[in-house]
């Protein structure tokens, strides 16, 4: 939600009301529940697959799944962990 409510602010748009989402945030515009959402997505296949697309400059994140190690492990070790 905080994300959500700074890029709309930034964008100068203050009319707007934030719902948090269980899951499912896909079907909302088509049910009448809302008329834009904000999702995560990898692929986009789920946006296409609702008829869904990003509106221009409305990517508010990108992120990076990253695995991060104690200094304290040896390199040998961690490698294995991997195999």
């Amino acid at each position: 939600p905080n994300l959500t409510e700074s890029f709309f602010l930034s964008k100068g748009v203050s009319q707007f009301r934030v719902v948090p989402s269980l899951g499912a945030t896909e079907s909302y515009p088509f049910t009448g529940s809302s008329e834009l959402i904000t999702d995560i997505t990898s692929t986009g296949s789920t946006l296409k697959a609702n008829n869904l697309r990003i509106i221009n400059d409305g990517v508010m994140l990108k992120s990076s799944a990253c695995i991060f190690v104690s200094k304290k492990i040896e390199k040998n070790k961690f490698l294995n962990l991997l195999k």
